[in-house]
């Protein structure tokens, strides 16, 4: 298989060329919309497309329309979070036009994350998301769709991403895009589906592979200084905590050195806080996430600190 990924970040292309070569997969990178045409016009062919949708020169959705004007065949779209939205107006034929109006129409003008409400759950009610999403694809499974589509949310119940194929196309893009903490999950047969993205930064499957016990995923711990969310808690099994890190996660992407050294001082409040209930933090990042062996370095020796503290002595 050989795969065409289309981003202007060299970090996106590097991270998911990395996921890509681990699953022996052959990859091209392109740096918008325009670069991949001109690929592709080079007789280049390819089996998948990653395609961002905002990029300078062309974008992704300029690009679906060059695709289609070129009567290149696109016969599968999958996407996640805001890309599974875009990707299920592609599966539907609209053009690119009517996807851009209905886009800016539901997301733009009709402002549908001001639906605000007591925070217990997430910053807005979501009632808002859902009729929109509801008045866009009335009732429409995605099976019925005229170009096979799939979008993915992230079950906080299994740890486990899921894959939606089949069954109501708003219900299931309305999972796909529930971040955390700003829109209330999607409660389905007693399991919590959050934003497809979520489980990106939370490593599962490599835990698993490493014999790793399975801990509570986004768990909130309450400690002295209040309640904090974590990534992983491995309670009570051990007295662990574990946090997929990256700067973007602390620091808002622009901020001054002002607002830095704030939100690295808020970060280590919080971590003093959090160790008044727990021996230990572990932190990675995507290079770790994503290579089970440096993983493992890093999480195999705090579990056998954790459960050598627990080991009964005497």
């Amino acid at each position: 298989m050989r795969a065409l990924i289309v981003d202007d970040s060299s970090f996106i292309r590097e991270y998911l060329r990395h996921l890509l070569d681990r699953m022996g997969v052959a990859c091209e990178e392109a740096v918008d919309g325009s670069d991949a045409l001109t690929m592709l016009a080079a007789a280049q062919s390819f089996d998948l497309m990653l395609l961002d949708v905002n990029m300078p020169v062309m974008n992704g959705l300029e690009c679906v329309k060059a695709l289609r004007e070129a009567r290149v065949p696109i016969d599968l779209v999958g996407g996640t979070s805001m890309g599974g939205i875009l990707g299920a107006g592609v599966a539907q034929c609209w053009s690119v036009e009517e996807l851009k109006e209905r886009f800016h129409a539901a997301f733009v003008e009709a402002k549908p994350l001001r639906d605000y409400t007591l925070p217990f759950v997430s910053l807005v009610s979501g009632r808002k998301v859902s009729r929109l999403l509801r008045k866009d694809c009335g009732d429409v499974h995605i099976e019925d769709l005229p170009l096979t589509f799939f979008c993915v949310s992230s079950n906080l119940t299994t740890g486990h991403c899921m894959v939606h194929r089949r069954g109501l196309l708003w219900l299931w893009l309305r999972a796909s895009v529930a971040i955390p903490g700003v829109l209330p999950p999607v409660v389905h047969k007693g399991e919590v589906l959050v934003d497809g993205g979520t489980m990106n930064n939370l490593p599962v499957d490599a835990m698993r592979e490493l014999g790793i016990p399975m801990p509570r995923t986004q768990n909130e711990i309450r400690t002295s200084g209040g309640r904090y969310e974590v990534d992983f808690d491995w309670w009570p099994e051990l007295d662990l905590i574990g946090e997929a890190d990256g700067l973007g996660k602390y620091v808002p992407e622009g901020a001054d050195r002002s607002a830095t050294l704030a939100a690295i001082r808020a970060e280590k409040q919080r971590e003093a806080h959090l160790l008044q209930v727990r021996r230990e933090i572990i932190r990675w990042g995507w290079p770790e996430a994503n290579n089970p062996r440096r993983l493992a370095a890093l999480l195999l020796p705090a579990i056998a600190r954790a459960q050598a503290r627990r080991a009964p002595t005497g």
